[in-house]
């Protein structure tokens, strides 16, 4: 079998299926001729309706031309002046020659009764209100009345009427000479003929009120007693002209054709079963099928024998992938061939090479990143963020957390379990969001001990930017959280001693000047009295110790201020000429004193500067 289909390249195979494609192509072919013939009976289907249409309502027309015809023939001449019975066996005679006539009547126009009948007993009858009379009356053409259901047929019956006018203008209208005819022995027969509508066929009539006034073939009793809803029917009754595919009244889909007729006011439809106009159809679609289950047949054969050709070298190579799928990489084809199946194989095993290459790399980087996890002393995790499972935890964690990682990968919710409860919601809230994120946060070990963490995580994305995954790392800064707590202390302590300091300072220097300011003032009234030299040189040394002690206080107080933060400067105009002057003034007693000449020479100032006038001098 193999040598029998064995090939040296593609190509030749290929031509073996030429057979397949010219298959496929009479496959085609004969789709395309079933379409073509299924529209064509379609449209054989919808012309054929519409010639029955449009001849049934020829047929209708005619009739009822015939039924005027008649009742102006015996309208015409018209002798008032004729004895009633003259008129009465007249109109018996009509009845005689036609069949379909039940009644033939004359009504008076100014009574509205009707006073010469075929039916007797009908003579004097009140129809003053009648359709036929009424409507006879406002025309001068004859009047059809609707199917009715009609008291002396015990049926429905259809009025003709004619309103008979005197020649002498004066006199008007004489009366209404009208025709009552039986359809069941005229009209019926027209739409009971259904040549060319096959076993399921017929045509009907709806009033306005699409009420059915003809028989239908499976309601026999439906004149006035069946209203059809069915779209045909009612867009007849409305005055539409078409043909459809749609439901009748009995649910059933048929192919419809459908007029109107404006004398009669009435709607015309005749259709037949879907079923039957596609009978033919069913039965090329029997043919067609015969036709390409043979043909798949034929096809299957020729796939197969194809199959045992190609199914060799696949079954290698298939086995070959299952080997390499099961772990073994140096599984490798080994088909020596000179066609393309020969290529393939050479490719696989290139692949495979491939494969297995990249898996060592792919190992290798494993076995890095793992070495590198294991070593560090952070907590190194990744989350899924759809299944919301942790892909991998660094052992660290057990060192950090005091409980082992293998519970995460079970349930990651419980690593927020060990979070400290005022740092859960946080924590929670940031792994949920997906973002990039820097957290401090505190974590309760199994013993009671409470460890500060620093947790930075990133999201990963795939090709489409969605995330769907969350890397992280989580190191323990319990020691630096400590040293910067007691840090802070330390430089509390400290600003504590300085503001103490500074106070202190400040109260001392107060304390002190207010003496030194009472042993200025005194030496300064002992000055005012009589004073030897020695005792006026004692003075001076006392002043000016003193006045150097208060400079040195003043010193002080501004040095205690400043540390405390509340030296306030004055931002006020100065005058610099002002400052030099009292300078001036204060200096130059100590001047004269030691025989100096103090002056001042001063450029051009500008007239207003800002600055702290006190402090200046």
């Amino acid at each position: 079998m193999n040598g029998r289909f064995a090939f040296n390249s593609v190509r030749n195979r290929l031509g073996f299926w030429f057979f397949l494609v010219t298959l496929m192509l009479l496959s085609v072919a004969t789709a395309t001729q079933y379409q073509m013939q299924a529209s064509s009976l379609r449209d054989e289907a919808r012309s054929k309706l519409i010639a029955i249409r449009d001849l049934k309502i020829a047929q209708i027309n005619a009739w009822l031309g015939e039924r005027e015809h008649d009742l102006w023939m015996l309208a015409q001449p018209w002798d008032p002046s004729s004895a009633l019975s003259h008129l009465r066996q007249r109109f018996e005679s009509y009845l005689e020659l036609f069949e379909a006539y039940d009644e033939i009547f004359f009504i008076n126009a100014q009574t509205g009764r009707i006073e010469i009948s075929t039916r007797r007993e009908r003579e004097g009858a009140d129809v003053a209100g009648r359709a036929y009379f009424v409507k006879a009356l406002e025309r001068r053409e004859i009047y059809v009345d609707d199917i009715a259901d009609s008291k002396t047929l015990a049926r429905p019956a259809l009025v003709l009427s004619l309103a008979l006018r005197n020649p002498s203008a004066s006199q008007g209208v004489l009366g209404v000479l009208a025709m009552r005819l039986d359809p069941e022995q005229s009209l019926y027969n027209i739409l009971r003929d259904r040549t060319g509508l096959g076993a399921t066929g017929e045509s009907l009539i709806v009033n306005e009120q699409v009420v059915a006034v003809s028989e239908l073939r499976d309601r026999p009793a439906a004149p006035l007693r069946f209203r059809i809803t069915a779209a045909p029917a009612r867009l007849a009754s409305q005055g539409a002209t078409g043909v459809i595919e749609t439901q009748d009244y009995r649910g059933i889909e048929v192919l419809a054709a459908f007029s109107y007729l404006p004398k009669t006011r009435w709607g015309f439809v005749v259709k037949q079963d879907l079923s039957e106009i596609h009978a033919p159809i069913a039965r090329m679609i029997r043919q067609v099928s015969v036709l390409m289950l043979a043909a798949i047949l034929g096809v299957s054969v020729l796939s197969i024998l194809l199959a045992n050709t190609l199914n060799a070298p696949i079954r290698h190579l298939t086995a070959v992938a299952n080997r390499l799928r099961q772990g073994d990489f140096g599984a490798r084809s080994g088909l020596e061939r000179t066609d393309e199946l020969g290529l393939l194989s050479t490719a696989f095993d290139f692949m495979a090479d491939a494969v297995q290459q990249a898996l060592r790399d792919s190992q290798d980087s494993a076995d890095k990143f793992r070495q590198i996890a294991e070593t560090i002393q952070e907590v190194f995790w990744l989350l899924d963020v759809d299944r919301r499972r942790f892909l991998y935890i660094s052992p660290a964690y057990d060192k950090i957390f005091g409980v082992p990682a293998r519970s995460l990968y079970d349930d990651a919710a419980s690593w927020l379990e060990t979070v400290h409860p005022e740092d859960q919601a946080r924590l929670a809230a940031l792994r949920t969001q997906c973002t990039a994120y820097d957290v401090a946060y505190r974590i309760l070990r199994p013993d009671g001990s409470v460890a500060w963490l620093q947790e930075q995580a990133s999201p990963i994305r795939d090709d489409q930017g969605r995330v769907v995954r969350l890397a992280g790392v989580a190191a323990d800064i319990s020691a630096r959280q400590q040293a910067e707590t007691e840090l802070v202390e330390a430089k509390q302590a400290a600003d504590a001693a300085n503001r103490a300091k500074s106070a202190f300072l400040a109260n001392m220097s107060h304390e002190i000047r207010t003496p030194m300011n009472a042993i200025l003032g005194f030496s300064h009234l002992l000055r005012q009295g009589q004073m030897s030299a020695a005792q006026l040189t004692q003075l001076d040394k006392i002043e000016v110790a003193g006045r150097h002690l208060l400079t040195l206080i003043n010193a002080i107080l501004e040095l205690s201020k400043i540390e405390s933060g509340k030296l306030v400067l004055d931002e006020s105009e100065v005058c610099v000429e002002a400052i030099l002057r009292n300078l001036v003034s204060m200096l130059s007693d100590r001047a004269q004193a030691k025989s100096l000449s103090l002056r001042v020479k001063l450029q051009r100032l500008p007239p207003a500067l800002i600055g702290d006038p006190a402090r200046l001098q």
